[in-house]
């Protein structure tokens, strides 16, 4: 061996691991007090800065794959329960005009939860993404008990406007007490501190943020779009006079 090889006496690793034919070495980290999307992102932040040598690369396992996964088969589960969603209220409504303008809230409710993040600092994640899918179900809640109403007052009235108005003055009081009963029932998640609040907190906050954003959405542009829609059909259909001949 001394005919071919040169000895020497160093610190190596103890024990070798390969993964698609490419050596690899494993970092574990424990998290504590903050949220993993987070210290994901500053992690990443700071290494795209790093100059590596050729050959070199870095990736994210574990937990961070684990919820890149989740997040895709959530993001999938949102819209499915969109598309259900709007399916249910085309077969009630017998329309698919009118399940459309109900689910105009949905997209103001995701706002509505950005918001409360941005404000609170939490960051999404899988609590959030449950959130958000509890929150699709009950948004629409909302336009449903609204424009429901409306429609049955327009089988025995003509006038769009006064059907909206006496909707919105007969539905305001059952909206108002539905969304509080919700809200204040996420209230104890949201402000718990006991074991399991990373969890709980940011679910809770979804919901909330979005039934709020949303509720004021359905009484002011729900309305709006469920009367810009009837006039301009009203306007579009044919004009024709019953005339008798003596």
């Amino acid at each position: 061996l001394s005919n071919i090889a040169k000895f020497e006496k160093s610190t190596g690793p103890v024990q070798i691991e390969r993964e698609d034919q490419q050596r690899i070495v494993r970092i574990h980290s424990l998290l504590f007090g903050r949220d993993l999307g987070s210290v994901t992102k500053d992690l990443e932040e700071k290494l795209q800065k790093i100059v590596f040598p050729p050959g070199i690369s870095y990736a994210f396992t574990g937990s961070v794959k684990d919820q890149k996964e989740s997040f895709e088969s959530l993001g999938l589960a949102v819209i499915l329960g969109i598309l259900l969603v709007y399916m249910i209220m085309a077969a009630q409504f017998e329309s698919f005009m009118i399940p459309l303008i109900i689910m105009f809230s949905i997209p103001f409710g995701f706002v509505g939860a950005i918001w409360v993040f941005a404000a609170t600092g939490f960051s999404l994640n899988i609590a959030t993404f449950i959130g958000l899918i509890l929150m699709i179900g009950l948004v629409v809640k909302q336009a449903i008990v609204y424009l429901d109403y409306a429609i049955q007052l327009r089988e025995e009235c003509d006038d769009i406007k006064k059907c909206l108005i006496e909707a919105g003055r007969v539905r305001l009081r059952p909206i108002l007490m539905t969304v509080t009963a919700m809200i204040l029932g996420m209230v104890p998640m949201a402000l718990s501190t006991k074991q399991g609040n990373e969890f709980w907190q940011p679910l809770s906050l979804s919901v909330i943020g979005g039934l709020v954003m949303s509720t004021t959405v359905t009484l002011l542009l729900i309305p709006t779009l469920y009367y810009m829609w009837e006039s301009r059909k009203q306007k579009s259909r044919p004009v024709t006079m019953d005339s008798k001949q003596e």
